[in-house]
């Protein structure tokens, strides 16, 4: 009797191991796209993203490539935002151009992000 009772509970045990596994749902991994802007943080201004719909795309920062002008000092070069794409569909985003200590907006873009089943994006900017 106590094989029986081992044996049974042994087959429950693998019969529910197997039904959570069926019941697992994959999601592929997020992906990163990006978008790059004219910048110059020598004036205090630094771009920054609002997404309308963060189960869609989320802002995850930026980097700044400074220009290769050795002897001009302030001289501009170029930001990228990075999105990472969470779900299927499309949202729209707002690029900000400001001082962020003082709110001081000198440029705006809008823009529209779209992600795919596989979860691999674009970005749209509207100038």
């Amino acid at each position: 009797m106590k094989k029986l009772v081992i044996v049974l509970s042994i087959v429950l045990a693998v019969f529910a191991l197997a039904s959570c596994a069926n019941a697992r749902i994959s999601k592929p991994a997020s992906s990163e796209i990006s978008v790059t802007l004219l910048s110059n943080p020598t004036t205090g201004y630094s771009w920054s993203a609002e997404v309308e719909d963060e189960n869609i795309a989320t802002y995850i920062g930026s980097d700044y490539d400074a220009p290769n002008t050795e002897g001009i000092v302030g001289a501009g070069g170029a930001e990228t935002l990075h999105f990472r794409t969470e779900n299927p569909g499309t949202t729209n985003v707002k690029l900000i151009y400001s001082r962020p200590w003082s709110g001081e907006v000198a440029n705006s873009h809008t823009a529209v992000i779209t992600v795919n089943q596989d979860l691999t994006g674009s970005i749209t900017v509207n100038y």
